[in-house]
């Protein structure tokens, strides 16, 4: 596939769904996307084993990582990761589709002028920046969750785990064996109540940051990557630090045994209540954060800079 040639006189200020190539939009994206998750990996596989720890075999993130190391070598950093790399296309497919079209049908029920809350105005972007991203969360969870539970399973097991998998395979057959096809999209409302608010303002915040940072120059093609890799990177880190207590106990439930619980209790806000009894409210925020925004902030800079660049070769105004 060759590379995107894009003049910086050419850079459109708004690009709208039907302005875009499915075809390259699609496929351009898929790859950028899968390159990044490669890279971010390591982090998540840590973050989720950090987060799910019960008995602190772990001190810290660099902990953490130093001991994959010596146990499993770089090979420890990727389990599950075959796994998560197939659920890749049709969530992406989802998430994308959702996001564009979505976006394009919010702003035509919004005014130019956006929306006024008091004394802030709320611009017509960010208004339905933040609606697009719960919206494409939604349902690109619905798709994924499956898929997640698996791989997050494979890459918490360890020799002391209660649960063995030899495979995704394995994990799918045992999965379905213990709690039947409901057990393949456990937790997925708590994936939603996690993933779409944590969505929905990494993409309001991303509008906003970005909308600030073109108030200093009329810009050309090396100042918007650099801004979008910038304010990616902060909305990243904003939206994490406001949903990972959500995200632990999103992640507990849907790890964890919960065989020996009643049905009333396998939820994510028993789960989150026993966490914050047990350990506090800060240290349970606290969970993972760090490995979480190291994975989410420079992979949010790199997979924005690369979004608004598919987005700009797929621009049909361009052909």
């Amino acid at each position: 596939m060759a590379s995107p040639q894009i003049e910086e006189s050419s850079i459109p200020t708004e690009i709208n769904w039907q302005d875009l190539d499915k075809t390259k939009f699609f496929i351009s994206s898929t790859t950028f996307f899968f390159g990044t998750r490669f890279i971010v990996y390591p982090s998540i596989l840590v973050k989720t084993r950090l987060q799910i720890q019960e008995d602190a075999a772990y001190k810290n993130t660099r902990d953490a990582f130093r001991k994959i190391w010596a146990k499993d070598g770089i090979r420890g950093f990727y389990k599950g990761f075959a796994t998560f790399s197939f659920g890749i296309l049709p969530s992406q497919f989802m998430y994308l589709t959702t996001l564009e079209k979505s976006k394009s049908v919010v702003k035509q029920y919004l005014p130019k002028q956006g929306v006024s809350l008091g004394k802030f105005n709320v611009g017509r972007e960010q208004v339905a920046s933040l609606f697009s991203g719960c919206f494409s969360s939604i349902a690109a969870t619905i798709v994924s969750t499956p898929i997640d539970i698996i791989s997050q399973r494979l890459m918490i097991q360890s020799d002391k785990s209660h649960m063995q998998y030899s495979g995704p395979l394995d994990g799918f057959k045992k999965i379905i064996k213990q709690d039947g096809v409901r057990g393949l999209w456990r937790g997925c409302g708590a994936s939603i109540m996690t993933y779409a608010p944590g969505s929905a303002l990494f993409w309001f915040y991303y509008s906003l940051f970005k909308r600030f940072a073109n108030n200093f120059t009329n810009g050309g093609m090396s100042y918007h990557l650099l801004s979008s890799a910038v304010c990616g990177s902060a909305a990243s880190a904003s939206a994490s630090m406001c949903t990972n207590i959500l995200d632990v106990a999103r992640t507990h439930l849907q790890t964890q045994d919960m065989s020996h619980l009643p049905r009333s209790q396998r939820n994510l806000f028993s789960i989150l209540s026993h966490l914050i009894r047990r350990e506090g409210l800060v240290a349970t925020w606290k969970r993972g954060l760090i490995p979480r925004i190291m994975s989410h902030a420079p992979v949010s800079a790199l997979v924005i800079s690369s979004y608004e660049v598919v987005r700009w070769w797929a621009y049909k105004g361009d052909s």
